[in-house]
């Protein structure tokens, strides 16, 4: 457990059946399966991780509610959708019928794309469902009509993980409480013919970054300047004034004993720079193995 953390972190106890056979086949069988829709009295414990997660947190906020010490916190809450199994709530698929899903314009891999930058999307190929596609390995292609599922279970598992954020804020409402919603990487629904987090596209890694800060929020504003993640930690030192600024890091990160590799964005949020590019940079480096 890191030093800077104040409670031993919790684990959900079901994340053990992320890999059991509990996806409900066509003819009743159970499999290991990438599309997983279930009914919550059938799996074991009768819960799934992000309800594990979503009911500590809820737990974490009710004491602090009613603690008479009315200290800071901070609380961090990782939900596992929609990573892959699409394993969710099968009532959330209701919200999203396949007569409504349309595929990407480009679902299929260029001839031009050198090998080397292309990724066999190894994960999903071991599901038992699109096993029984058997695609030709590496560059065979899922079939339009597996693809658009998965696609409409991506978007069901987004929307089952959106309403657990969404109990969350509602326990916050009315609170002095800076709200940050983001994740580690983007996935690829047939973009490219690509499935997964495993590639330099632009779709698989792009993140979703909403920032609410109490009094600053009033309005939704859009900022379309390139950020990076290890911007949060210098942006949040800022929004609270836990600690002066967050000296920047050599190139080896050993000159100091705390430093960042970010900028606070609250500038941005602020509109309190004009030149973005000479405040920050124009572009962003990112890299992934066997990938261009």
């Amino acid at each position: 457990m890191p030093y800077s953390w104040s409670n031993k972190p919790f684990h959900p106890k079901t994340e053990a059946f992320k890999d059991a056979k509990v996806c409900i086949n066509p003819d009743g069988s159970l499999g290991r399966n990438l599309l997983c829709p279930v009914r919550i009295s059938d799996q074991p414990e009768e819960t799934l991780p992000d309800l594990e997660s979503l009911s500590a947190a809820l737990d974490f906020l009710e004491y602090r509610s009613n603690s008479s010490e009315l200290l800071p916190y901070f609380l961090a809450v990782g939900f596992h959708k929609p990573h892959i199994p699409f394993k969710f709530p099968v009532k959330y698929l209701n919200l999203h019928p396949i007569s409504k899903v349309k595929l990407p314009a480009n679902h299929w891999r260029s001839y031009s794309l050198p090998p080397v930058a292309w990724n066999p999307w190894l994960d999903i190929r071991k599901r038992d469902d699109v096993m029984k596609l058997n695609v030709s390995f590496p560059f065979g292609r899922i079939p339009d009509f597996f693809m658009k599922r998965i696609i409409q279970y991506y978007d069901a598992s987004v929307t089952y993980i959106d309403d657990l954020i969404g109990e969350i804020l509602r326990k916050i409402e009315g609170t002095n409480t800076i709200v940050v919603v983001t994740s580690d990487h983007g996935w690829s629904a047939g973009e490219h013919g690509e499935f997964s987090k495993y590639s330099n596209f632009d779709i698989a890694t792009r993140v979703p970054l909403i920032i609410h800060v109490p009094h600053l929020s009033e309005r939704e504003v859009i900022i379309e300047q390139l950020t990076e993640l290890v911007d949060l930690f210098p942006t949040l030192v800022d929004l609270t004034q836990v600690a002066h600024a967050i000296p920047l890091c050599d190139e080896k990160g050993t000159n100091k004993k705390l430093c960042t590799e970010g900028k606070s964005m609250v500038p941005l949020m602020t509109n309190a720079v004009k030149n973005f590019i000479g405040y920050y940079q124009v572009f962003i480096l990112f890299q992934y193995i066997n990938a261009m």
